[in-house]
């Protein structure tokens, strides 16, 4: 039945990579479906960037984007694995940076792949004696652990203001029908040893 589903399809110009699909589309009445470009190219790239603009904040943004990547670049250009994570990869390429120069300047000691419920991908990197943990993912998420962020140019605490500074940007991203992707990080002191919920607590925001 599966075999003659395929075919049925075949004719009508789609293909299937996994036959049991047949099984699910054939209870399938009603498709809900968004406008991206994932639906129609499987591409996707970065489109824009918000963040203070410093070139710290920048580095450290273009840090979350590709450490714990799991996708790779064929050719420089041809994104093998998850569109998500590959997109930041050619972002980072368009910034100028040597992804293989970037990824060997410091040592990944732990990973924390993406966790569907906090939406989060956590990298602690050490680099001359000092870690710093990486977390990318919502951006709301990410701004509600964070309790500071970088705005014009310096470390400010998230104020209520401040606050809602980022909040704006974010629903001016979001209405545009952007993914949006938030970006934090922190310092660990002396090398000490926390859980991945702790990890994640007291960011300093970067940016999305």
């Amino acid at each position: 039945a599966l075999a003659l589903g395929m075919q049925r399809m075949a004719k009508r110009k789609a293909l299937v990579r996994k036959m049991v699909a047949i099984e699910t589309l054939g209870a399938v009445s009603v498709i809900l479906t968004d406008k991206t470009g994932t639906l129609t190219e499987n591409d996707m790239r970065v489109k824009k960037i918000w963040h203070e603009g410093s070139e710290q904040s920048l580095e450290l943004l273009l840090r979350g984007c590709v450490l714990g990547n799991t996708a790779s670049l064929v050719n420089g250009k041809e994104v093998v694995g998850d569109k998500t994570d590959g997109s930041l990869l050619l972002f980072a390429k368009e910034q100028k940076v040597d992804l293989t120069t970037f990824m060997s300047e410091g040592e990944v000691i732990d990973e924390y792949v993406f966790d569907p419920t906090t939406k989060t991908v956590t990298i602690i990197w050490k680099k001359d004696q000092k870690e710093l943990v990486l977390v990318r993912g919502a951006p709301e998420r990410i701004l509600e652990s964070s309790t500071s962020a970088f705005l014009n140019g310096k470390k400010v605490s998230l104020t209520d203001k401040n606050t809602r500074i980022v909040q704006d940007a974010f629903t001016s991203f979001a209405k545009e029908g952007l993914r949006v992707i938030g970006f934090g990080y922190r310092e660990i002191i002396d090398g000490k040893k926390f859980e991945r919920e702790e990890l994640e607590k007291n960011l300093i925001f970067l940016g999305f």
